[in-house]
């Protein structure tokens, strides 16, 4: 009776063992070009700015936004991926950089993608798949960033691969 009872502990220890153990998941190591990226406004928040008679409102954010380090630099960075909660810390592969001129002062932006296949939506690995492959994409973010601010609110709005 002694026997069974020590085999059934054991068996129940390496269950709940096995089970504490799996759950854990393992910390993700960037490769080179990755680089972290804190998300502080996610997908579907609204947007709206500020004039001096009065607040505007466009339609919600369409990818995640938010700062990264690039090249010793703070970047703003449109992560193109599945919603990530504000606050929250996700490598980024970046794919292109949008450039436009807003009151006067250049602007840039740089689309990434999630470096972890599991927060992407889609397999854009390269500025030249954003312009083929997902070229509808392209055009969705660019309508966005050209018009969020109104009628004549952003100019001279470019790309450039990185």
């Amino acid at each position: 009776m002694k026997k069974r009872f020590y085999l059934h502990s054991i068996l129940l220890f390496g269950f709940f063992a096995f089970f504490l153990f799996s759950c854990i998941e393992e910390a993700y190591v960037p490769k080179e070009g990755e680089v972290k990226m804190e998300v502080e406004i996610c997908i579907g928040e609204e947007f709206q700015f500020r004039t001096d008679k009065e607040t505007h409102h466009f339609l919600p954010y369409i990818v995640n936004e938010g700062a990264a380090n690039v090249n010793n630099r703070l970047k703003r960075i449109a992560l193109i991926s599945r919603k990530i909660n504000a606050g929250d810390n996700i490598y980024i592969k970046p794919v292109a950089k949008l450039k436009y001129n807003r009151l006067g002062q250049e602007k840039e932006i740089i689309l990434a993608i999630p470096a972890q296949e599991k927060y992407r939506t889609m397999q854009i690995t390269s500025y030249g798949a954003l312009i083929t492959e997902y070229y509808s994409t392209k055009q969705l973010i660019e309508y966005w960033y050209t018009n969020r601010y109104g009628l004549g609110g952003v100019s001279n709005m470019r790309w450039i691969a990185l």
